[in-house]
């Protein structure tokens, strides 16, 4: 009779161990997804796999986490996070729209939105911008900026490499873009003319965001990494790296 309960106890606590593992994930359940959105994540390099690609792979170590991040087109990768558990997205801008979608974790970045040109001269006002021709990535809180605010002279582009492109060969009169962003791609298409950018029309913040049932020890361990980065010096050395 003995042995009946003990091995019934023992099966009842493997039954629990796994609900729990189930439900709430465990560390070695965690998952990583990004886009390719340089210089903030890039897919094609090995040395510099980008800003945000790097401060999130130090959280992790100093979270004890396993950091295996995959590369998916934006628009899937918010859909994966949105929709699965235990999966982890950064890079992503923190909307109204998309507030209900996530567990916010941390502001990882802050960025500033403007009309990049080669020819010509900024626009100092949204109505001047309108009547240049602009290229934008899809997809983006920068694209519904510029719906939002009527302009009909825009291509909608999926990579913003292309974009850098289309303004490099005049196919588009501006760029409307992160501007750290549009600074790194022309660099590395090597253009001989200075890019010159408008004011800042837009605000955003690059987030480590998370599926809604991620567990509450996962992210505080990552909000405490994060706060370790800051204070160790890493993130500003990683920082001048890509920005400065």
């Amino acid at each position: 009779m003995y042995g009946f309960f003990y091995k019934a106890n023992k099966y009842m606590i493997i039954s629990l161990l796994l609900f729990y593992s189930h439900a709430f994930g465990s560390s070695n359940s965690i998952m990583q997804i990004t886009a390719d959105l340089p210089p903030f994540t890039v897919e094609d390099s090995k040395e510099q796999r980008g800003f945000l690609y790097e401060i999130v792979g130090l959280m992790h170590q100093h979270a004890n986490l396993p950091y295996k991040p995959r590369f998916s087109p934006w628009p899937r990768a918010q859909k994966t996070a949105r929709e699965k558990n235990n999966y982890l997205i950064f890079g992503l801008t923190r909307t109204k729209n998309r507030e209900p979608n996530y567990l916010w974790i941390v502001n990882l970045l802050s960025i500033e939105v403007s009309f990049v040109m080669i020819t010509g001269s900024p626009p100092k006002t949204l109505v001047e911008a309108k009547r240049l021709s602009i290229s934008v990535a899809r997809e983006t809180p920068w694209s519904r900026f510029l719906n939002k605010n009527n302009f009909k002279r825009i291509q909608l582009v999926t990579k913003e490499i292309q974009n850098a492109r289309m303004l490099i060969y005049n196919r588009v009169d501006a760029w409307y873009v992160p501007t750290v962003r549009a600074f790194y791609l022309l660099k590395k298409e090597d253009i001989t003319r200075q890019p010159s950018y408008s004011i800042s029309f837009q605000n955003e913040d690059l987030y480590l965001a998370g599926s809604l049932k991620l567990s509450n020890e996962i992210v505080e361990k990552l909000r405490n990494a994060f706060d370790t980065v800051k204070k160790n010096g890493s993130y500003e050395k990683i920082y001048k790296k890509y920005f400065i």
